[in-house]
């Protein structure tokens, strides 16, 4: 899956049952959304300032190479390299109020 055009409004990282959750608010063609990935692991955030603006958010599922848990989703800044990080599962809710 990718995500085209993003501004980023906020990003959370927070820890629950020994978990990472990573929370991150976006516009994407004028809808507000919000992206959700648990079991976040090898994060590299360089995202100076908020708002962002993210070319291209590429998530890719890494099940076809037998990868699982915490590293089933690469999810990647292609372009900008301002974000990196693995996951286990996400959900993305469009027309969530920001």
């Amino acid at each position: 899956m990718d995500l085209q055009d993003l501004t980023v409004f906020k990003l959370d990282i927070s820890v629950e049952d020994d978990k990472t959750k990573i929370v991150i608010l976006f516009k994407k063609n004028g809808e507000e959304a919000e992206a959700v990935f648990y079991n976040a692991t090898k994060i590299n955030i360089d995202m100076f300032s908020l708002p962002h603006i993210v070319p291209e958010i590429i998530i890719k599922d890494n099940a076809e190479k037998g990868y699982q848990r915490d590293v089933r989703y690469h999810v990647f800044d292609y372009e900008n390299e301002s974000l990196s990080f693995y996951c286990e599962e996400y959900k993305i809710d469009y027309g969530r109020k920001i």
